[in-house]
């Protein structure tokens, strides 16, 4: 009756390594988790700021509105252009954060992301080799009066473009 007694309590004993075993698995899983959630805002964070950089609007609101939208809590970013090679400009786009599961962390975590920086003429032109693009300064409705008045001019330019080129096609056809 004694052995019995004591083999019960070695199971009691196993069982509870067992839990804490178990226990202690969940915890690293939902720590996995919530690390691997940082990580993924924190790359789609840093690819909304390479955007942002690239069509030059990475002014204080813009990233600060960005950080808050897609990670939730601040961070520091930071844009280093690398050494050009083979005549494309290369621009670094950080993100630094630390990670919402353990905030005691010394060394911050970083989300890099490398983007082609644009050439000059990249957003003044439609196509390359284009004259750079007008812009009136009035809104969409504007745009349209303006186009439906140099039309009745007979200031048609696209529309001469498009029927030169239909015209060409036609001719080569036979």
């Amino acid at each position: 009756m004694n052995l019995r007694h004591s083999q019960n309590g070695q199971a009691m004993v196993e069982a509870v390594g067992a839990l804490w075993i178990l226990f202690l698995l969940f915890v690293c899983i939902y720590y996995l988790f919530l690390m691997s959630i940082d990580k993924i805002r924190s790359l789609d964070t840093v690819y909304q700021l390479a955007r942002a950089h690239e069509v030059k609007k990475d002014d204080s609101v813009s990233t600060t509105f960005i950080m808050t939208i897609c990670f939730g809590r601040p961070g520091t970013r930071q844009i280093s252009p690398l050494v050009p090679l083979d005549e494309v400009a290369m621009d670094e786009v950080s993100f630094q954060f630390k990670p919402h599961s353990s905030q005691t962390v010394v060394l911050p975590w970083k989300s890099i992301l490398r983007v082609v920086s644009p050439k000059l003429y990249y957003l003044s032109r439609s196509w390359p080799g284009a004259h750079a693009d007008t812009f009136s300064g009035i809104n969409l409705l504007g745009e349209q009066l303006l186009v439906k008045a140099q039309l009745a001019m007979g200031n048609d330019s696209a529309a001469d473009t498009t029927e030169d080129t239909i015209e060409t096609l036609d001719t080569e056809r036979g």
